[in-house]
């Protein structure tokens, strides 16, 4: 039995109307406001900028800098170098984040300088590779620093970024300046008179935390536990910082978890990567509620069953015994020692000694096994032996449970295969439902129970895919009134209280999803009160509700994707 389907179409009918105009959908949550915001001078006329990164569900995307309430600059990372200050003023900051939606955030607490710069003692030029006790230390053309924070080196007299997030940094001749982020120090006047650097480059090895970086394709993902950089391993040249992803060209690279100081090393040999960009946005939330909707309502699940219909004589989920298809043939019954246990629910299980055949002619056989005659029983299990039919082969076991008017009739299938003879397979696991679960009116009930089902052909695959469709109308069975028509005549009338639900959840992936999971959670609910007229045909009358188009006032659809991106609808 299939209950109310999500339609795209508004309809005037016993289906689920979405309305594509009036389609909520609700995207990532604005960002976390910035926390921890310091401004610092580092000279008279510079201040440097830093906070912690805000968080986001979906990634942040950069930052408003503001200084005594005027907008100065847009940055992607938690930095930022404001220049042509004068030397004696207070000056106020506060920043905003933003995500890839344009969220902003609340705005941070504010920071203020003082009105001079207090800064470290210079580190100058040494080629024998010693330096500050603090551990800069300049070679050569190399700046190089200890491993205990995130350093910029900055040119002195522009504050242009020479490099970032590395342990060292080749440079020309010239005055700078370097910072570690981490702990705020600074060291001012760094200078590099030149020459050979007598020191290899510094590589990170893998360490404890990798855990939390993952390759697929060109894409490297990374765990929502920290501020992310990734670099080029040759170059160290940022690739991405901020985000919960980065699409790089394959290479080698360093992803430095800022928050934690973990580095790891990556190798991106290249390929597809399984979903590039933002998996759900508002350029394509129409396309994948659509995608969605066809899943919710069963349409490759039906199609696999109208093969069987087809090819097998299934009639509503259930295989019946197939001796009058051609290929199957009537065999005898035999006994069955072992006995064959069959669980008809948690509380009732039967040991069946004596089974009926059914012989595929092109090979293999279905054994039926039904429960005792006179036990209060009423299920079998059908279970194919590699059974061969035209170019096709079945395999596993479809069983019924529980015919008639009053209870829900169910159906349980174990590893349920159709074998194509061009060697794809289509797979099905779990119980399907439907019935009526009331002797007196209707409430109709359908669905699956902890359904799994898969093609091989394309790779489509549900998991977990429990829903229950439920429909309630006892106005069916009400006593009509009789009322007074405008012309005075008496025609019978029935008051009706339909209600309809639709709820569970489930994991998919198709072509669609590019094979990642999306994970989609339903709970929607329908009302309608209407009065209307059982007379033959039905008269008109004063006051009359009709029937309202079938729509969901209530409830809500959400789609989660694996980055992290949803939408509610």
């Amino acid at each position: 039995m299939q209950l109310s389907r999500i339609s795209l179409l508004v309809v005037s009918s016993a289906l689920l109307s979405i309305q594509l105009g009036f389609v909520n959908v609700a995207f990532a949550a604005s960002p976390s406001a910035p926390t921890n915001v310091v401004a610092e001078r580092t000279s008279g006329s510079t201040v440097s900028i830093r906070w912690t990164p805000s968080s986001d569900d979906v990634r942040v995307d950069g930052y408003n800098v503001y200084r005594d309430d005027n907008y100065i600059s847009t940055v992607t990372n938690p930095r930022l170098g404001d220049i042509q200050l004068a030397p004696d003023v207070i000056y106020t900051y506060y920043v905003i984040a933003f995500d890839n939606e344009r969220n902003f955030s609340p705005r941070s607490a504010t920071a203020s300088t003082g009105g001079s710069s207090s800064v470290l003692p210079p580190v100058v030029n040494n080629d024998s590779g010693s330096g500050s006790p603090d551990g800069v230390v300049v070679n050569g053309n190399r700046i190089s620093w200890p491993d205990d924070g995130w350093y910029q080196v900055q040119d002195a007299s522009t504050f242009t970024e020479a490099c970032a997030g590395t342990r060292f940094c080749d440079v020309s001749p010239g005055s700078y300046q370097v910072i570690n982020h981490t702990t705020g120090q600074r060291f001012p006047n760094v200078q590099v008179s030149g020459g050979a650097s007598s020191s290899p480059p510094i590589s990170s090895a893998p360490v404890a935390g990798a855990a939390s970086v993952s390759v697929n394709g060109n894409r490297i993902s990374l765990s929502d536990d920290g501020y992310y950089q990734v670099q080029d391993a040759s170059t160290f040249a940022e690739q991405c910082s901020g985000t919960l992803f980065c699409d790089v060209s394959a290479g080698e690279y360093i992803v430095i978890n800022h928050t934690n100081g973990v580095r790891t090393n990556v190798v991106v040999a290249g390929g597809n990567t399984s979903s590039g960009g933002v998996f759900i946005s508002a350029s394509n939330a129409l396309e994948r509620w659509a995608d969605v909707v066809d899943v919710i309502n069963e349409d490759r699940v039906d199609s696999f069953f109208v093969q069987l219909e087809q090819e097998l004589g299934f009639f509503q989920r259930v295989f019946f015994g197939g001796s009058a298809l051609d290929g199957i043939v009537s065999s005898d019954n035999i006994v069955v020692n072992p006995p064959y246990r069959l669980i008809e629910d948690s509380d009732t299980v039967f040991d069946v000694s004596a089974a009926s055949v059914l012989t595929c002619v092109a090979g293999g056989r279905i054994v039926s096994y039904q429960s005792p005659v006179n036990s209060g029983g009423s299920g079998g299990d059908n279970v194919f032996e590699n059974c061969a039919v035209a170019e096709n082969e079945y395999r596993g076991t479809a069983g019924f449970r529980d015919f008639g008017r009053g209870v829900i009739g169910r159906e349980p299938f174990v590893n349920f295969q159709r074998v194509a003879g061009n060697g794809t397979v289509q797979t099905i696991d779990g119980e399907n439902f439907s019935g009526n679960g009331a002797f007196v009116g209707v409430v109709a009930m359908s669905g699956w129970r902890n359904l799994s089902f898969s093609d091989s052909s394309d790779g489509f695959s549900l998991s977990n895919y429990s829903i229950e469709r439920e429909s309630i109308d006892p106005g069916e069975v009400r006593l009509a009134n009789e009322i007074l028509n405008v012309d005075g005549n008496q025609i019978r009338v029935q008051d009706l209280e339909v209600s309809e639900t639709i709820n569970g959840q489930f994991t998919v992936r198709a072509p669609f999803t590019s094979g990642t999971p999306l994970r989609v959670t339903i709970d929607l609910a329908f009302q309608d009160d209407i009065r209307r007229s059982i007379d033959e045909p039905p008269i008109d009358f004063p006051g009359q509700d009709p029937a309202l188009p079938f729509e969901w006032p209530t409830g809500e659809v959400v789609i989660t994707a694996n980055d992290g991106s949803s939408m509610r609808v």
